[in-house]
């Protein structure tokens, strides 16, 4: 395995977005002394080069140096620029631009041109890095040791110059700039006088020997000064002008103050103030030597001036849309609940279109931005969210029953494994299974590329409590998602007959999901005796063209015994709107024999769910297409989605169950509900009689509803999670998925207070901004029907670096560890289905260990 950098390092990385949470200094109204690292939301520095080729950049940086791309491939504004690597480095980031048409080269030779011309890169085991880079093809010379300091000079495939250093596993690792400057008196004046950097005592190069080394730090990072003898070529172009290191990034608070003391001392300012992409502030100025320091700010900034050269923009006539809207808000807003919901939207695209932030309704600004576009102008820019308060109700949840103290870590990301190793591909964690007494995982994988053979998704398997994570199975390019896994402990052969020992089978369902499967519907099965999955292929019938389901993905498995025949089978629900039974056979491959015709077919939309309920099996089918891949809502009958009950016998049939409060009023025959019904989970009953069945609706309705079989199917709202979240942080927040799978039961191992744990995707109107938005959630259902949420965070690895976050936790399952049972449990997740519409690839899937702390031995809630 290639070692990687850095372990999960303390969070010096991890302040990108501060300035959301810190308040912004007020410009300065004299020339007080200017202190950069004071200025500073992200201590350590990142620096930019500029490469020819991003096979061999990723090459150098993740197999040579073992960095993870954790952060991935941006694209970046310029004609001839097609996108940035972004590879972290300890607490800071190492940004490559690539090129179309790449700059010219720059000499090799240190000491030819002023600039930035070398970094130093601490790693663990220097010998091993260094071979591993020259079998690459890289040069990389011998290992020295000068003052205690064990190190080597290699380069990339351009030349770029790096120097190596050997560091501890446990050392910080701080980056290292060297500059090469005309006069290291001025570089000495600028470093402790402008930039405000703390110097630290000179020595001499080990990289260009017997020059002295000026040395300063600002935050994490530590430049590096030297001017040796002889002509040097200046450094005074543009970006794009040349391969090699460009830029330093600075991430500060005050833009505008930085900018005008710059501007006040006679440091260049080589761009001028301007936005970048909207979400940011930005200029640059030149350093000593020529080098380009940028300055950046996100989200609110002082007040900024414009750029020299700009000129006034007219505002065109469309930014009367936000007026226009108001009339034709409260026209479609029939109910006037003052948010307008899908059904009061005959045309579902167009709903979508407008739905911005895909909360599941349209708000007056939404609608406002939707007629300045068709109008063609621009809507009016939203106002800057405001930063997030630690003091914030969403910061500081209750803690006072249980299940909501946990303490969390990482125990698996795919973004911190080693740079092309398998368990870097992973998207999304779909699904836990305890099994054997080991814990396995479902993955799936979007690639940068977007190419279906660069799929592959994975089962991995973590076999002790202190044990890695690890690759069981690797999938073919044909799928590129393991939906779901479940253990099913077969009590009988598939005739009836009792088995001496329960037998366990792990059955994984399969997906192309959005795409079609070349196969068929496939799932697949492990035999704990080998080692091995087998692939089942249900159905070759890859696709239903009269009923328009979108994939063959087998996102539902379960089991159940029929109550009069006695046979214990399992069964798994495609996308086509087909179910499918096997029952176990020792003698066919993957232990489970699957019946040639499926039980149900003829349905449309996903099976998501299952569950048993006082002895009978139940199943959910989500809302899905119609017609021409288009979801009609207001032509959607009531009886092909919902809910779907199993009458057990040798010629078991499966009916549809009626829910009233499912109907619409107004359209007799017609769904209420057009959202994905999940989660589908037992409970008992309030009144102690029987059970009731949980099932959420997420996305538009964002309710838990209780569904009482003994008592008519009645159907009652138990939370409404959207209003429920409002009310708790003070604000409207949007909800995506939640309750992907199932509700987990668990009970308290101190006071035997009992619990459902539900996964949740809270989606915050400010975007993926900072570690609240970036956070996954969860709710706690208690006996009584109340509800509290919590936040699943590891303040140890926040990755508040990465673009999207944690997202949507999918699945919970206790330790099957001994030494973690009943206190211990894991947390899986993100989804790939963006946020404001940005989907997702790359490596960002991720599992979470959750600790219960002590709790008092008595029950808090009778």
């Amino acid at each position: 395995m290639t070692p990687a950098l850095h372990r999960p390092i303390p969070p010096l990385l991890l302040l990108l977005l501060a300035p959301f949470l810190a308040p912004f200094l007020a410009p300065a109204q004299t020339a007080t002394p200017l202190s950069i690292p004071d200025e500073l939301t992200k201590p350590s520095l990142e620096v930019c080069l500029n490469a020819t080729d991003e096979a061999a950049a990723k090459k150098f940086f993740g197999e040579g140096l073992g960095l993870s791309e954790r952060i991935l491939p941006r694209v970046v504004p310029g004609a001839n620029t097609r996108q940035m690597l972004l590879f972290p480095a300890g607490p800071s980031t190492i940004k490559v631009r690539l090129y179309d048409q790449p700059p010219a080269k720059l000499p090799t030779d240190l000491a030819a041109r002023n600039g930035f011309r070398l970094l130093t890169v601490p790693v663990e085991k220097l010998d091993e890095v260094a071979a591993r880079l020259r079998q690459l093809g890289f040069e990389c010379g011998e290992v020295k040791e000068t003052g205690g300091v064990r190190s080597t000079l290699a380069r990339n495939a351009d030349g770029t110059a790096f120097e190596l250093i050997e560091t501890k596993a446990d050392a910080e690792r701080v980056l290292e700039i060297g500059l090469v400057v005309p006069d290291l008196a001025k570089a000495r004046e600028f470093f402790t006088n402008v930039h405000g950097a703390k110097e630290l005592p000179e020595m001499t190069s080990r990289v260009l020997p017997g020059e002295k080394e000026l040395r300063f730090t600002t935050g994490g990072t530590v430049f590096k000064c030297w001017a040796p003898a002889g002509e040097r070529e200046p450094d005074t172009g543009k970006i794009p002008d040349v391969l090699g290191f460009r830029y330093i990034t600075h991430n500060v608070r005050d833009l505008q103050r930085l900018h005008d003391v710059f501007s006040g001392r006679g440091v260049e300012i080589a761009t001028p103030m301007t936005s970048h992409l909207g979400t940011a502030s930005l200029f640059m100025a030149r350093g000593p030597g020529g080098v380009l320091l940028e300055f950046i700010s996100f989200g609110k900034t002082a007040a900024q001036k414009p750029a020299a050269m700009a000129t006034p923009t007219p505002q065109p006539p469309a930014m009367a849309g936000g007026a226009a809207a108001e009339p034709m808000f409260k026209r479609l807003d029939r109910d006037g609940d003052g948010k307008i919901s899908p059904q009061e939207v005959p045309n579902a695209e167009r709903f979508k279109s407008i739905d911005s932030n895909t909360d599941g309704f349209i708000s007056t600004a939404e609608l406002g931005a939707a007629l300045a576009k068709q109008s063609g102008g621009t809507a009016p820019a939203p106002k800057p969210s405001a930063p997030a308060n630690p003091n914030a109700p969403e910061s500081n949840l209750p803690k006072d029953r249980p299940f909501l103290g946990l303490r969390f870590a990482t125990d698996y990301h795919a973004a911190l494994q080693a740079a092309g190793s398998p368990l870097s591909k992973a998207t999304e964690a779909n699904a836990l299974e305890s099994h054997a007494g080991q814990l396995f995982c479902a993955t799936s994988y979007m690639p940068p590329s977007q190419r279906i053979g660069d799929t592959q998704p994975m089962i991995l398997v973590k076999k002790s409590a202190s044990g890695p994570w690890e690759v069981d199975y690797q999938g073919p390019p044909e799928f590129n998602r393991i939906a779901i896994l479940r253990s099913v402990k077969f009590t009988t052969d598939g005739s009836g007959q009792k088995l001496p020992q329960p037998v366990s089978v792990l059955v994984a369902g399969t997906g192309a999901w959005r795409s079609v499967q070349p196969k068929g519907v496939m799932v697949l099965s492990r035999d704990d005796s080998t080692g091995q999955w087998h692939t089942h292929t249900l159905s070759t019938d890859i696709w239903n063209p009269e009923k328009v389901n979108h994939s063959q993905e087998t996102r539902m498995l379960f089991d159940h015994v029929d109550r009069v025949t006695g046979v214990h089978s399992v069964f798994a629900g495609s996308a086509t709107g087909r179910l499918y039974r096997g029952v176990y056979d020792p003698t066919a491959p993957g232990l489970i024999k699957w019946d040639a015709k499926p039980e149900l077919e003829g349905l449309v939309g996903n099976f998501l769910c299952a569950a048993e309920a006082n002895g009978a099996a139940y199943f959910g089918v989500a809302y899905g297409p119609i017609a021409s891949n288009e979801r009609m809502t207001t032509e959607r009958p009531v009886k092909d989605h919902g809910l779907f009950r199993r009458v057990d016998g040798a010629q078991a049939r499966w009916e549809w169950v009626p829910v009233k409060e499912w109907e619409d009023p107004r359209q007799p025959g017609r769904s209420l509900r057009t959202s994905q019904l999940r989660g589908l989970t037992a409970a008992p009953a309030p009144d102690g009689k029987g059970e009731v069945l949980l099932v959420a609706w997420d996305t538009r309705d964002a309710v838990i509803e209780r569904i009482a079989p003994l008592d008519g199917f009645k159907a009652t709202v138990e939370l409404n999670v959207r209003d429920f979240l409002a009310e708790s942080w003070g604000r409207r927040v949007g909800v995506s998925s939640f309750a992907y799978n199932d509700m987990l039961p668990v009970t308290h191992p101190d006071d035997g207070e009992k619990a459902h744990l539900i996964g949740l995707w809270v989606v915050d109107p400010r975007g993926e901004s900072d570690a609240i938005a970036k956070s996954s959630w969860y709710l706690a259902r208690y006996p009584d029907g109340s509800y509290q949420h919590q936040r699943i965070w590891d303040e140890k690895n926040p990755l508040t670096d990465a673009q999207y976050g944690m997202r949507g936790c999918r699945s919970i399952r206790p330790s099957p560890f001994p030494e973690e049972a009943g206190r211990v449990f894991y947390f899986c997740g993100f989804d790939q289905t963006g946020a404001k519409g940005g989907g997702a690839t790359g490596p960002t899937a991720w599992v979470y260990q959750g600790t219960l702390p002590s709790w008092p031995a008595k029950k808090v809630i009778p």
